[in-house]
């Protein structure tokens, strides 16, 4: 046999021993991946407790109206969570007054720096806590538990209450309070985050979330507040637009790189264009045309027609009216209107009015002009 065809001989046989060996020790088998909440899950975040509920025989559903807390059932559990700030006064003292004719107010603490008039209607007060970073599970201990049930309760505040029936939590301070309103109940916990659908199954939340709920029994009802206006727009378009969302910054970083100033050498101004007296003099008239002084503008133009007229003529400042008329006549062509005109203060209303006036000092200083150019040619 050639030696290439031992070459191929052991080629083949490797690779049938590596695929034995693949098929030996490896298998093709399912796993698991976390896609996040959907459907009804993840528009209600205690959908998981209240499934427990229903599992223990006690009836749950949401309450997601503001006017169902004025018609809340005698005898039932109520899960208040926080933001509670469209709670009024007026929805405050109504569900004190039902906890305390045999309701059961189970109540989120808002955070340290936010007022909760609630709280502070049944003597609980929060505070501060100095513990930071992450920490071990609190181990609650519930009256009728076989063992302390461990939750993970965040140590970023406290509650405090006078005579409370339970208060359990850390070295830190209580993080659950239960005490009595009335005939019923008030629970306050400083975080509902360990009864929400994530964490519910972690820990011992599921066996402290009944013992707060089945406090009142399993014949009572468990109520969620689940209140949509709490919606956000921002969360809304976060969850539904993000790729538009997207899209929209991008184009918005674009357009201010577009029209944002560019970082370089400087460019050399334009060289201005020097302007002539004559348009100086026409921005002049028409700035104190615009301003209202048309009645100055003109009487200084006949002022200085009538200086250069005397100094042609200096026998013409004695001379009379009527003889200034006539000379102005005889002398320059003038109507007599227009030397009249010429005599009298100028105060033009009109922009035609004002012509005809700039046009007899022009005809002055014309005639003015070529005397004196005729005078000089006649000189030896």
């Amino acid at each position: 046999m050639s030696r290439d065809g031992l070459w191929a001989i052991a080629v083949s046989a490797v690779i049938g021993l590596g695929t034995i060996w693949f098929l030996l020790n490896f298998e093709q088998v399912p796993s698991r991946e976390w896609v996040g909440m959907s459907g009804e899950a993840r528009r209600n975040p205690y959908l998981a407790l209240e499934r427990l509920a229903e599992r223990m025989g006690m009836p749950a559903h949401e309450v997601r109206s503001l006017l169902d807390l004025a018609q809340l059932p005698p005898r039932s559990v109520l899960l208040l969570p926080q933001p509670r700030g469209e709670l009024a006064r007026r929805e405050r003292t109504r569900l004190l007054d039902w906890a305390a004719s045999g309701g059961h107010l189970v109540v989120e603490a808002e955070p340290t720096r936010t007022p909760d008039p609630l709280l502070d209607a049944v003597g609980v007060q929060r505070k501060a806590s100095r513990s930071s970073g992450p920490r071990k599970p609190t181990e609650i201990t519930w009256p009728g538990a076989a063992r302390p049930l461990r939750a993970a309760l965040p140590t970023r505040q406290v509650l405090e209450a006078n005579a409370p029936h339970i208060a359990e939590g850390g070295p830190e301070g209580a993080m659950l309070l239960q005490l009595a309103h009335g005939k019923g109940l008030v629970t306050v916990v400083n975080s509902f985050a360990f009864l929400k659908n994530r964490a519910i199954g972690a820990n011992d939340h599921a066996e402290l979330g009944w013992r707060i709920v089945g406090t009142s029994g399993p014949a009572a009802t468990l109520l969620v507040f689940n209140n949509p206006e709490r919606l956000s727009l921002t969360n809304w378009l976060r969850d539904n637009a993000a790729a538009m969302l997207a899209a929209a910054a991008t184009l918005l970083v674009l357009w201010l790189w577009r029209v944002a100033p560019r970082f370089g050498p400087i460019a050399p101004d334009p060289e201005r264009n020097r302007r002539s007296l004559l348009d100086h003099l026409r921005a002049s008239g028409r700035f104190l045309w615009n301003a209202g002084r048309r009645a100055e503008l003109a009487e200084s133009a006949r002022e200085a027609a009538l200086r250069r007229l005397n100094h042609a003529h200096p026998d013409f400042a004695s001379l009379t009216p009527n003889e200034r008329t006539a000379r102005l006549a005889n002398s320059f062509g003038l109507a007599p209107e227009d030397a009249r005109r010429l005599l009298a203060p100028q105060s033009p209303r009109t922009i035609p009015e004002f012509v005809r006036g700039i046009r007899v000092l022009q005809i002055i200083h014309e005639r003015l002009a070529r005397g004196r150019r005729t005078e000089s040619k006649e000189k030896p």
